[in-house]
């Protein structure tokens, strides 16, 4: 008895040929699982974005070294840059090749494209990481102005909103004298008084 063919699988439709359907596109692709069943993390992927322009590659370079000569954590010397490879990657998508091409609208516009973006949780990104993505443009920005190379700062005369935090509760004058009171030790008392003046 001859077999029946099985059905072929379609494919996915590739989304029109446009900076930002491409790099949604590479995101959906990314966050699907691997062979092992193991969702890929954002920041591997940002760090393995393609910048095939030599003026980007040598910018996050100095970048990277900017961050470590000034001190910030290894935590940020990491992060930051790979934000900076995202944005960059965008603007050779939209055929912008170098720092002078920049302007403040290319900004604006990577601001939405992150408020849409998919995140490996589900859903978009939050505000703090979309506004740590502005961080590290907005600090990128300062350093290459501070050595000469911007005469007008793309960032400059942009403003976002700020993530909002919950308000914090304080304690009533009651109860601090309630932990006071619970403190069983010299040491205890010590600490409490440490961290109370701490805020």
């Amino acid at each position: 008895m001859p077999l029946e063919r099985q059905p072929e699988r379609q494919k996915d439709p590739k989304p029109a040929n446009t900076c930002c359907n491409q790099t949604k596109y590479l995101w959906r692709s990314v966050f699907r699982k691997n062979v092992r069943g193991t969702p890929l993390k954002i920041s591997t992927t940002m760090k393995h974005l393609p910048i095939y322009n030599k003026e980007y590659r040598d910018l996050l370079l100095d970048f990277k070294l900017y961050l470590e000569r000034t001190g910030y954590n290894k935590g940020s010397r990491e992060a930051l840059p790979s934000c900076l490879r995202e944005f960059f990657y965008r603007m050779e998508g939209l055929g912008i090749h170098g720092l002078d091409g920049i302007m403040p609208g290319h900004i604006l516009e990577h601001w939405e494209y992150l408020r849409t973006r998919p995140s490996q949780r589900g859903g978009s990104l939050g505000e703090s990481q979309i506004n740590h993505h502005l961080y590290a443009l907005k600090t990128f920005m300062n350093f290459r102005e501070a050595v000469g190379d911007l005469e007008s700062n793309p960032f400059g005369a942009l403003a976002f909103p700020k993530p909002e935090h919950p308000p914090r509760k304080v304690l009533s004058t009651e109860e601090i004298k309630a932990l006071y009171g619970a403190c069983e030790t010299l040491r205890d008392h010590a600490m409490l008084s440490l961290f109370y003046g701490c805020g």
